[in-house]
């Protein structure tokens, strides 16, 4: 859910990869040829020509990818990095080597490079033979390379565990250091039973303590109850995961048809759908609650008019719009409203009384407040998307959930639903990709921590940041709830192995406001596109400028140069980039990222 969450851990651009599975012996000049187009293909992405980059690219990955979603990837993905020092073509092992999957024959070709803001990374190119016989490139992702202390980390056993001081430790860190909070909560769960520390409030101007009781937004991991819905509806008989989704919508909405085939249940949930991440109709009125006035008919009118030529179920494209529907479709067959059927379903019988969609008066004095930083920013209301993230929640309650998803029956009620629940809960952790060590399973993401396998879900709304992570094998979970929308999933999980490096985070700049002319400012107003369906609207009043980010709302901006600005109270700023004498574009440095972003109004 979080629109300033663009990259973390693997930074995706595009994906056709799949393992891939051998193939007859390449001559070197086929190699040669896939090497040759992947440098050509980077070289066009080191000077901003990521149109070109695209319209070279292969057909595969044109009709995978759209040109305005690759630009925004591709110019996102480079902000992220920073500007190219050196790049050389990997051997030995990461040498180039030739596969197959149901696209074609491709070459996979790996590069070590460094950039300014990640000196250590590996770009991987995978360059496929198109249908004239050429290569043309149809993947690219770039990843954090192992540096020689993350290799001696790992050759390393991990803590047995943390004491509540070192925890402390780690969130006084990140609030009263580094700026980044407001208040964090940590939920531990083993075998042996469950631990919760806190530090910070709920609010800048309170001066409660948090606790395991305190309500948060969780944003995304909603996705994952969802998911439960859906297994759990599988198994009842009530749905079919290769279900059409039309077979439940009504009538008049004409979803759409590829080659034939139709969007299923399954692909919403594993985010292969092919649907955007969100609706290209979503036109907020209040910028700080993004989802609050999108309606059922607006939900139904674009998928009446969304054209696209993509299969469905081959690529994997993180869909808010997706997961939002699916929830949509299971509550209408469900013949009750998401929320209900979320409790029914799942709260009750795990006895979550502290989850819920619209606040109980118990649960209204225990929320706390939002935070960009340490802004106070609105909640989020999602009233037709509720499925993609739309749930509140409390440590204590998540760590019940995570105690049922690995199979930790302690605590929960004593209902002949219970049983069929935990077996849902296991049908969504499976992985049906070729890549074992990574993925989608249903709602849930899948990944490797170091010999560990460990199942992930993180959610992050305009002033909340949250994340849930288990290993199944061991039964050890870990919950971490942030009422400040800055990432908090480093902390989850070093929590979770130790070996896993918490982010080193400088603390936050101070800038000096100065005096400059009010009417400058007008040369800044417009608004600016960050990325598919988040714009940063520059407006002045009186003698102050103010920015409203979509999910955020409106915070005033200080001058610290003649063309640059700083948040007031969160450590972001903004340079205006004039050319021929008109302000274009802007350069945003935000959260350790320098984003180029083009104004479009």
């Amino acid at each position: 859910m979080n629109t300033r969450s663009f990259l973390s851990g693997c930074l995706l651009i595009a994906a056709l990869f799949s393992a891939p599975s051998p193939v007859s012996a390449q001559d070197d000049a086929s190699i040669k040829q896939a090497v040759a187009a992947a440098e050509s293909f980077l070289s066009l992405l080191d000077n901003g020509k990521y149109e070109e980059s695209w319209e070279t690219s292969a057909e595969a990955f044109r009709k995978a990818v759209s040109k305005d979603q690759w630009k925004a990837a591709a110019g996102q993905v480079r902000g992220s990095v920073g500007s190219l020092s050196s790049r050389k073509l990997m051997s030995g092992a990461d040498a180039p080597k030739a596969g197959s999957n149901a696209q074609g024959e491709f070459v996979v070709v790996k590069f070590q490079s460094a950039f300014s803001k990640l000196p250590n990374a590996i770009e991987t190119v995978s360059p496929m033979r198109d249908s004239d016989g050429k290569y043309r490139v149809s993947g690219y992702f770039v990843q954090p390379g192992v540096s020689e202390a993350d290799k001696a980390a790992a050759a390393l056993p991990p803590k047995a565990g943390f004491s509540d001081d070192e925890i402390k430790a780690i969130l006084r860190e990140r609030i009263d250091i580094a700026k980044r909070g407001v208040g964090i909560v940590v939920g531990l769960i083993d075998e042996n039973g469950t631990r919760v520390v806190s530090v910070g409030k709920p609010s800048v101007t309170s001066d409660k303590p948090l606790d395991g009781d305190s309500i948060f937004e969780i944003g995304s991991i909603t996705k994952t109850f969802t998911a439960i819905l859906l297994a759990d509806m599988v198994a009842r008989g009530e749905v079919r995961l290769d279900d059409p989704i039309s077979k439940y919508l009504p009538a008049s909405v004409k979803t759409p048809v590829v080659n034939g085939k139709e969007i299923t249940l399954e692909q919403l949930s594993r985010h292969t759908s092919g649907l955007p991440r969100l609706p290209s109709n979503m036109k907020p009125k209040d910028p700080g609650n993004p989802y609050a006035d999108y309606t059922v008919a607006q939900l139904y009118e674009f998928l009446n008019g969304y054209k696209t030529t993509r299969p469905f179920g081959v690529t994997t494209e993180y869909s808010n719009l997706g997961v939002g529907l699916l929830g949509h479709i299971l509550a209408l067959r469900a013949g009750t409203d998401y929320e209900t059927l979320v409790r029914s379903r799942i709260l009750a019988p795990l006895k979550m009384n502290s989850t819920a969609i619209k606040l109980t008066p118990a649960m209204r004095e225990k929320m706390t407040t939002g935070h960009y930083q340490t802004v106070a920013v609105p909640y989020w209301d999602l009233p037709t998307l509720a499925g993609a993230g739309a749930l509140r929640s409390s440590t204590n309650d998540l760590l019940r959930y995570l105690a049922a998803n690995m199979g930790l029956k302690s605590g929960l009620a004593s209902t002949s639903d219970v049983t069929g629940l935990l077996a849902a809960m296991q049908r969504t952790q499976r992985n049906t990709t070729d890549t074992p060590d990574m993925g989608y399973g249903l709602g849930w993401s899948l990944n490797s921590s170091f010999d560990k396998k460990i199942i992930v879900h993180g959610g992050g709304t305009g002033g909340f940041m949250t994340f849930v992570a288990f290993e199944p094998q061991r039964k050890r979970g870990v919950v971490v709830l942030s009422n400040s929308n800055s990432d908090i999933s480093d902390i989850a999980l070093h929590l979770l192995d130790s070996r896993r490096p918490l982010a080193k985070l400088a603390a936050a700049k101070t800038f000096q406001k100065i005096s400059v002319d009010p009417k400058s400012f007008d040369a800044f107003v417009g608004t600016y596109e960050i990325d598919q369906g988040s714009t940063m609207v520059i407006s002045r009043e009186g003698d102050r400028l103010f920015s409203t980010v979509t999910g955020l709302g409106k915070i005033e901006m200080l001058p610290y140069e003649p063309m640059s600005f700083f948040g007031n109270g969160f450590d972001a700023q903004v340079t205006f980039v004039a050319e021929a004498g008109k302000v274009n574009r802007l350069m945003l440095n935000m959260d350790g990222r320098s984003i180029p972003v083009k104004r479009i109004k």
